[in-house]
């Protein structure tokens, strides 16, 4: 265990210490500061003052409603209809609407997702000004009648069945499974690489001899986990705070992103489960990049290894993200207790509210159980591995190797 204790030690300290590490470290925080500020970045080098200009073709009465009505846009009074397009096309204005008394048309380019968010107050305000045209030639009374006739709405409610959110939680479960799909393969190939560079360097043959191969892998495995797990670690700090300090041009930039995430749930239980998950899923990968790694002895043959934890990953990933349209299907239940496609599938299902906790902790328990048996197993492959040097890398020989060690037990036995 000591030895464990200090191969863990030397491994995570080697790996901030490493500038390819640091490196990797200072690039992502990099990317999250701009991604996260994109909105203001943006508007900087635009030049804009964060109101985009649109112009109304239409009778002057109705230019003050449509004004209080969409304040996301500053308007102008346009004369010339004919030139609506041309006006959007050249950049003058973001989008041009005009209003013939009977229908309108809203000019926007085609990746103007903004125009979008308008439609249902211009169809509303323009819905209302036909109508008074129409009743302008009636008597009052007989105008107010229609009015109040008119005016007779119905309005809906959604009552959602089984407690849960899908709709709220889906940023929430989107983001889960790409977390854990980026972290896991990422921390996934760390692990692989280690392992290789040690035995191309034959350093495998110094360590080997202060340490059991089997303490050599879980502290290998353990000190990757941890240096993986500081580094989300400041990631996300640094997602929270450059998302809170640009969260007022985020209103402006993308007002249903904003509105969609603060409507999402993130309860602690649901935390504490993803956590799980994210921590088993890696363990699940990592072992088997572990013991696969050792039986390679050169960079190149790094690829063939890794190819293994990427098909995994690759597959449990998109079968999570077609399990967040069909969340309740046979297929997303069953292999939501499969491991590895459980550490996805399952957390999955929490957060769209289609599982209950005790399901939940049901798959942490067969997947926690698989962990340890592919444990055990990557141990015995590690130990045989990383004495095998100069063979290319093949399941076939794996086994064969595995076998000839029952063989020799079963003979000295």
């Amino acid at each position: 265990m000591k030895k464990a204790l200090a191969v863990f030690s030397f491994e995570y300290i080697g790996l901030w210490k490493s500038r390819a590490f640091l490196a990797t470290t200072f690039i992502l925080l990099g990317v999250v500061a701009i991604t996260t500020s994109f909105p203001r970045i943006s508007a900087i080098f635009s030049g804009e003052k964060g109101v985009p200009t649109a112009v109304l073709m239409a009778d002057e009465a109705l230019f003050d409603p449509i004004r209080n009505a969409v304040p996301e846009f500053s308007w102008d009074l346009g004369t010339d209809p004919s030139r609506a397009e041309a006006l959007v096309s050249s950049g003058r204005c973001q989008i041009a609407v005009v209003y013939d008394g009977s229908d309108y048309t809203l000019y926007a380019m085609d990746y103007d997702f903004d125009a979008y968010t308008v439609v249902d107050k211009l169809n509303e305000l323009f819905t209302l000004a036909k109508r008074e045209a129409l009743i302008g030639g009636m008597s009052a009374s007989h105008a107010e009648s229609v009015r109040k006739t008119l005016d007779t709405s119905v309005k809906g409610e959604i009552k959602t069945i089984g407690g849960g959110d899908a709709y709220g939680n889906y940023p929430v479960a989107y983001f889960m499974i790409t977390f854990l799909y980026a972290a896991i393969l990422m921390f996934g190939m760390l692990v692989i690489n280690t392992v290789v560079s040690e035995k191309a360097s034959r350093a495998m043959e110094l360590l080997i001899v202060s340490a059991n191969p089997s303490e050599l892998m879980f502290g290998k495995v353990f000190a990757v986990a941890c240096a993986g797990l500081t580094q989300l670690f400041v990631l996300i700090f640094a997602t929270f705070l450059f998302t809170g300090v640009n969260i007022t041009y985020w209103s402006e930039f993308s007002p249903s992103v904003v509105t969609q995430i603060g409507s999402s749930t993130l309860s602690f239980p649901l935390v504490g489960m993803f956590i799980m998950f994210f921590l088993l899923g890696f363990f699940n990968i990592a072992f088997i990049n572990a013991a696969l790694a050792s039986t390679v002895s050169r960079a190149e043959d790094s690829n063939a290894v890794s190819t293994i934890s990427l098909l995994i990953g690759v597959a449990s990933f998109f079968a999570a993200i077609v399990a967040i349209r069909t969340v309740d299907s046979a297929w997303v239940k069953v292999l939501s207790y499969i491991p590895p496609f459980s550490a996805f599938l399952m957390i999955t299902r929490l957060s769209m509210g289609a599982a209950s906790y005790l399901e939940a902790f049901l798959s942490v328990l067969i997947l926690a159980a698989s962990v340890v048996g592919l444990g055990v197993l990557a141990a015995k492959i590690y130990r045989l591995g990383v004495t095998m040097y100069g063979q290319p890398f093949s399941i076939a020989t794996i086994f064969k190797m595995l076998a000839g060690n029952k063989g020799g037990k079963d003979e000295a036995k």
